[in-house]
Parts: structure tokens; sequence; C-alpha cells
């Protein structure tokens, strides 16, 4: 067990991610719990070829489905809130770098997971498997920063810059569509 003052929860899930000692990593919110089966169900489709393996907080009707890493990472720069998060996601212990911790600055209040699934997407060049199945329990309050938080231009210019940090300066051009959409 790991004790520590609360330092956010960036740092909190980079300290994690140190010492963790798994092939795989996932994350789950202090005020979230996941269903009884969600990690078997997520290490089921896991392989060699992958290093991402994604789900979601509610049951669709699709198939299970690989993208190819480009897909993954344009939809994760344009914000796609729902594949941001860092829950309901497997990584493999070897794409979760320090790095992918440090961009955000800590008075920093929202972003961070965007970042740190944009910066863990350029740690692989395997495709992204998703399932179809509800492996997370997301406990909706309103005490979810993300729901109550007012957007500033300066705080919009500010993620921006970190987001365009984010991604490896040889991809930036590749990547500045989606960008310019987020």
């Amino acid at each position: 067990a790991v004790t520590q003052n609360n330092s956010g929860p960036q740092l909190t899930r980079g300290k994690g991610a140190a010492i963790a000692t798994g092939e795989w990593i996932t994350y789950v919110d202090n005020d979230d719990t996941l269903p009884s089966d969600a990690i078997e169900r997520l290490v089921s489709v896991a392989n060699d070829d992958t290093d991402i393996v994604v789900g979601f907080s509610f049951g669709t009707d699709c198939q299970v489905r690989s993208v190819s890493i480009d897909e993954w990472r344009s939809s994760i720069i344009k914000s796609n809130p729902i594949l941001c998060t860092p829950w309901g996601k497997l990584f493999r212990h070897t794409v979760v770098h320090k790095q992918c911790f440090d961009n955000m600055p800590q008075e920093y209040m929202l972003g961070e997971d965007m970042v740190m699934n944009i910066c863990i997407s350029f740690n692989t060049n395997k495709c992204v498997v998703i399932v179809p199945w509800k492996i997370y329990n997301y406990n909706e309050h309103g005490n979810n920063l993300s729901l109550s938080y007012k957007w500033t231009k300066r705080a919009l210019g500010v993620l921006y810059n970190i987001v365009k940090s984010s991604i490896p300066n040889i991809y930036q051009q590749h990547y500045m569509p989606q960008l310019i959409e987020n």
C-alpha cells in the first residue's frame, strides 16, 4: 500500500504507474466502481497485437473491434469525451511512461486525462481494441469538476498548447486538422 498527501489525480496516476508491477494498468476514480467482471472481460480481448483496450461506462450494441493507432490518436486529439477518460481502459504497462503525467501544470484543473491518453497513444504503434461492454460504473454527481468547470478563452488556449505539446513534433503537422477541430 502507498500513502501520500492528496496531490491530484495526475500525479497519483503517475506514481501508481511507476510502482506497478503487472503487465496491464487500469485506473478507477475514487468515487467510481467496476462491475465484478470488468477486468476479466478487458483482459479476454487483450493480446500481443494491442497495448490499449477500451471499454465504456455503458453498454453498446456494436461488436468488439480494432482501430488503427492513427484512428485512435485522431479521436482523442479531437477530444472525444468518452474516449479521453483515464478509466474504462487497460494500458500495457510498457506504454505508460512518466512523461505522460508531466505535461500538465498542477494548477490546471481539466484536460489531464486527454493529455495522458494522447501521450500514451504515441508510445505504441499497435491497434487499439474497443469493446462494447459496460466495464465501468461512473458515479455522476454535483461534485464532478468536468460538469461544473467554466471554460475561459485563456484556459482553452492553455489547454490547446498543452495538447499540442503532448503530440511529438514529427506528428504535429499530421494531426493538426484534429487539433484544430478540437
